[in-house]
């Protein structure tokens, strides 16, 4: 279970570098081939410690080859939580955390313990496995709605302000950002044999979660095809 979890997260990072490439006239090619080989390395190892470093590897690849796909008047130089010191961190974070609570009550809907990760498990006073299966969906989401704005110069600077190093979002434009989110939650991507939006996924995932604890088999996390 915990190999797949690192695996899917993986490989929707690189499905999310291989869309803009093919969409856009950026160069990717060296960091998908780089979280690629980060890949099969995470086949051949079981131990947490050496997955999490391999997740750690292919996140950190991630965002360098966000550095070149996002403008440089938007100063983002690599991802930071607390404090989101730019408009792309205090974006991701935002979008991560309605992400959370989306997740949070799929799995209480599963009749889950929210503080039982995996991936996770040593989050102490924190919900681990939300965190586990947030893993899923954070790119093909909340980033993907990030990098599409942007894309779209439907992001600008002046919907923002910084004060000691801590951004902040315009309230107006939180609501807007906040809707495209929740419309990317409603939308439909490939879903094994069919069809399903990204919400419903997130509720089946999570009852899928349940089963394999219950009846013992593996977990089969979501993995973002490109289209």
């Amino acid at each position: 279970m915990l190999k797949n979890i690192c695996l899917a997260g993986a490989t929707n990072k690189k499905s999310i570098l291989q869309t803009i490439q093919n969409s856009r006239d950026i160069e990717l090619g060296e960091f998908v081939a780089s979280i690629e080989n980060i890949i099969d390395k995470m086949y051949d190892v079981s131990h947490t410690d050496s997955l999490m470093g391999y997740e750690g590897s292919a996140a950190n690849a991630y965002f360098e080859a966000l550095k070149l796909i996002i403008p440089a008047r938007f100063e983002f130089e690599r991802r930071i939580k607390h404090p989101s010191p730019d408009p792309v961190n205090v974006l991701l974070s935002y979008g991560y955390g309605i992400l959370y609570s989306k997740i949070r009550a799929a799995i209480n809907k599963a009749k889950l313990n929210p503080y039982r990760g995996v991936l996770h498990s040593n989050y102490r006073n924190q919900e681990g496995l939300v965190y586990d299966l947030i893993e899923e969906f954070r790119q093909p989401v909340v980033d993907r709605v990030v990098l599409t704005m942007i894309g779209r110069n439907q992001v600008h600077l002046d919907y923002f302000s910084n004060e000691d190093g801590f951004c902040r979002i315009d309230n107006r434009f939180k609501k807007i950002f906040a809707n495209m989110i929740f419309s990317r939650l409603e939308s439909e991507t490939i879903y094994r044999d069919g069809k399903k939006t990204f919400q419903d996924i997130i509720d089946l995932q999570a009852i899928e979660y349940q089963k394999a604890i219950v009846e013992g088999y593996e977990y089969e996390p979501f993995m973002y095809r490109r289209r």
